[in-house]
């Protein structure tokens, strides 16, 4: 058997985790960041967030979000072949195509190749739009805020 970890049970793991840390947090009402290590640069900062337009922090969201999915259905797609993709050529099965699993070569078929790929394009494409519309909304609300020297 080889030495993959299952994707399922991690997945669970970390929602219950993420869970639990929630559910703490909203009973004992504890602060993100204690108020008296809170500087006011930090302020500003959650202050320019909260300024943004509500649609680009709703499409900012979906993004993150999308990256998420698009890496879990990577990983679970990976997980997959990496367990159950033959090592040799199944013509019968169609799975010709070699693919490279970290050094362990596996075989898939046209729509396996081509639903992997996509899944890998996929999560890059929602990442660097995250990324590109975290560094938008900063420009944005330094901006709009202007310089400390300003103030």
């Amino acid at each position: 058997m080889p030495s993959v970890l299952p994707f399922w049970p991690i997945f669970v793991v970390a929602a219950a985790l993420i869970f639990v840390t929630w559910v703490l947090r909203e009973t004992l009402q504890l602060p993100p960041i204690p108020a008296w290590m809170r500087r006011q640069e930090e302020q500003d900062q959650v202050t320019a967030w909260r300024k943004l337009p509500r649609m680009f922090r709703f499409i900012f969201r979906l993004a993150v979000v999308a990256t998420f999915i698009g890496g879990f259905w990577h990983a679970a797609l990976y997980t997959h072949y990496q367990l159950y993709a033959p090592r040799a050529a199944d013509p019968q099965s169609g799975r010709i195509y070699p693919s490279e699993f970290k050094g362990v070569t596996r075989f898939l078929s046209a729509e396996e190749m081509v639903s992997y790929e996509r899944s890998q394009h996929a999560m890059i494409v929602a990442g660097v739009a995250a990324l590109g519309l975290a560094l938008g909304g900063s420009m944005w609300s330094r901006r709009k805020s202007g310089s400390r020297d300003q103030r």
